[in-house]
């Protein structure tokens, strides 16, 4: 093209001869003549090849591809099986170019790409939600982990946090964080087909829900609209969530002290801080920013319930002749008392609760490992005080939690020739105070005076109780109080010396 103009310009402009022109560039005078000429209009749509060879097996070509639309993608014809069954079976003889042209242009035309529609939202209407996973490293190492999004459809405010897993409770925790996050509900939230979320297919566009997220959404009250199986594009804004926290929150990968929720604190500490950060960032195609539209939705949503949902997975259990109730191979102790009894287990996500009675006996931090076992020393106090000579091998106190002051205070007592039922007692007495820490300031303070014993610790922890009873005041008759006693005469005594025996 460029060369072009400028031999148009030497004949236009300079009024060179084409003889001339041709000296100059070195092109032949027809081609010079040529490009003299005005130029073409380029010719507008493409011209409907007439295939002279493949005209014939075109039906045929057309029958093979629309039957594949009843098959697997993986098990349909590609264009080398058409020219191959088309030369082996009804002896074509033209190339294979051809019939790759002819059935990729036939493809596009029975399956053209989907066209997506521009999308708008009221105020307070919609929230989209959606997992991810991303890679965080663990001392070192790369380790999988879930991340929960959320996004409100009009503001495009966020919502982003990791979790060791997206089973249910995880599922609700994060809608419940999520509501806190916005200070609010929308009238509808739009999900895939999880199985947290959907217990099964109702005819063709229906779904029965699972019992725990139909009374979570009770609870909050919002409408759930679920996509079309594999069209995770009907909620794209949350889509897209999931690619962007990637690329601009956890880029480069982020240290975590451990998968378990504990371990991820603090990286979603910073998450929770990146939300509030995108809301001064103006939206595209927006004079506005995210923050600014926040303020409008947020006026509203439908206000929180005054208590937060109770986010956990409950199934019934029974507790073992060891006061140990599982959940996933782990153990978990309870008090003594239940042992042999049917109880409710709560998993959350951080922890496990244990219900009985209308009340939680038992709660633990939750273990991710596997065949672990994790025993309360107080749960079995009153057990060992009947069977002291199994404390020193109990799991329990091998793995207690209790200060070092209290290994040293068995060892002295021992030493003295006490016995383990009263140690036994000592802890008993730091379970049931309601100050423990005023227990272990009085064993520190018996170690060091050498009375280490019960009596010496309980009197430290109670000074002001003794076992004799107090004084109390008694109401005296008047005629008593009238009465005088006549002091004693001892010399009368004397008069016993002069008589014999």
């Amino acid at each position: 093209m460029v060369q072009q103009e400028y031999i148009r310009f030497l004949y236009f402009q300079e009024h060179r001869s084409i003889r001339e022109i041709s000296r100059m560039t070195g092109h032949h005078r027809k081609t010079i003549r040529r490009y003299l000429q005005a130029p073409h209009e380029k010719r507008e749509g493409p011209i409907e090849p007439t295939y002279p060879v493949l005209g014939p097996y075109r039906e045929t070509i057309d029958r093979w591809l629309e039957g594949d639309r009843q098959v697997h993608p993986k098990q349909r014809h590609t264009a080398r099986r058409i020219y191959q069954r088309l030369r082996d079976e009804h002896q074509y003889k033209g190339g294979e170019s051809t019939v790759r042209e002819y059935v990729r242009k036939r493809k596009r035309l029975m399956d053209p790409q989907e066209v997506y529609l521009p999308l708008a939202f009221s105020r307070a209407e919609s929230m989209q939600v959606d997992w991810g996973m991303v890679t965080v490293k663990v001392q070192g190492e790369a380790c999988q982990v879930w991340m929960f999004c959320a996004r409100l459809s009009y503001s495009t405010d966020i919502f982003v946090r990791l979790y060791p897993h997206s089973r249910m409770e995880a599922f609700l925790d994060g809608l419940r964080r999520a509501f806190e996050h916005f200070d609010g509900v929308p009238a509808e939230v739009l999900f895939d087909n999880l199985r947290t979320a959907v217990k099964a297919f109702v005819g063709m566009s229906g779904r029965e829900e699972t019992e725990a997220f139909l009374a979570f959404r009770t609870y909050y009250v919002f409408r759930a609209r679920f996509c079309n199986p594999r069209k995770g594009n009907e909620k794209g804004l949350v889509e897209k969530l999931v690619g962007y926290a990637r690329r601009n929150f956890l880029v480069p990968i982020p240290e975590a002290l451990s998968a378990e929720p504990e371990g991820l604190e603090a990286l979603n500490a910073s998450l929770l801080e990146a939300c509030v950060a995108n809301r001064r960032r103006t939206r595209a195609g927006e004079s506005r920013t995210v923050g600014e539209l926040y303020q409008e939705e947020g006026a509203e949503l439908v206000a929180l319930p005054e208590h937060p949902y109770d986010c956990a997975f409950r199934r019934p259990a029974r507790v073992d002749s060891s006061s140990r109730v599982r959940f996933e191979t782990n153990a978990y102790s309870v008090p003594w008392p239940y042992a042999q009894r049917k109880v409710e287990l709560k998993a959350y996500v951080d922890r496990i609760a244990v219900v009985a009675d209308g009340r939680v006996i038992a709660e633990h931090p939750r273990s991710y490992g596997r065949n672990g076992q994790f025993l309360k020393l107080d749960h079995y106090l009153e057990v060992l005080r009947r069977k002291p000579g199994a404390l020193r091998h109990f799991r329990g106190w091998r793995e207690n939690d209790l200060p070092g002051r209290y290994e040293l205070l068995l060892k002295t007592m021992l030493g003295q020739g006490r016995k383990a039922k009263e140690f036994i007692d000592v802890l008993i007495l730091r379970r049931d105070h309601e100050s423990p820490e005023t227990v272990d300031q009085a064993v520190e303070t018996v170690l060091q005076r050498h009375c280490a014993h019960y009596e010496a610790i309980r009197q430290l922890v109670f000074p002001g109780m003794t076992d004799e009873p107090a004084p109390s005041l008694v109401s005296v008759p008047d005629g008593l109080r009238a009465h005088r006693v006549q002091p004693s005469d001892p010399s009368v005594y004397r008069q016993l010396a002069g008589v014999g025996v």
